[in-house]
């Protein structure tokens, strides 16, 4: 999983330019210090993962005022998941512009589906269930709060590059 994931992140200018997708760390959510390390002094995957972890652990979900989930009753359903989809975007627009920020934390609930591609016990559902109930399945989570510091964009494709004729 570590892996997919890594295949994703754009590390520099050039992959950025040529990609215009995946995380950066411009838009990591890093301080000065360790941005400006990163950039100039690349880290072995098992360093960046273990800082992952840690910025993930203190200071995105560990300082936030407040983590939310979208639940759906089946995360499996096209529809339900597409109208969670929706929803997380009216509730990103409104926030925004009304001085909140907020980002996507989804990894609770991609190991969901992680446990149950390779057949284990399902931890991660049991735990979100104990917050939900057995009713409702989350299919989206993240935090909102005041940022301290402007985000930086990040990189998007242009409209040319995505639109088929």
């Amino acid at each position: 999983m570590i892996a997919d994931s890594d295949r994703w992140f754009r590390s520099g200018s050039a992959e950025i330019d040529a990609h215009r997708d995946g995380p950066t760390l411009d838009a990591a959510g890093l301080s000065f210090w360790p941005w400006a390390f990163a950039r100039v002094f690349p880290v072995s995957a098992a360093t960046s993962h273990a800082a992952w972890l840690a910025q993930t652990r203190d200071a995105q979900v560990g300082a936030v005022p407040c983590l939310g989930l979208i639940a759906a009753r089946d995360r499996y359903d096209c529809p339900a998941t597409v109208a969670a989809g929706r929803l997380w975007q009216r509730l990103h627009l409104s926030a925004t512009s009304n001085g909140l920020a907020m980002q996507p934390i989804n990894q609770p609930i991609e190991m969901i589906d992680r446990e149950r591609s390779l057949g284990r016990r399902g931890d991660y559902e049991a735990l979100i269930d104990d917050l939900i109930g057995r009713d409702w399945q989350a299919t989206f989570s993240f935090r909102v709060g005041y940022s301290a510091r402007p985000a930086p964009a990040s990189p998007r494709r242009r409209l040319a590059d995505v639109v088929m004729r």
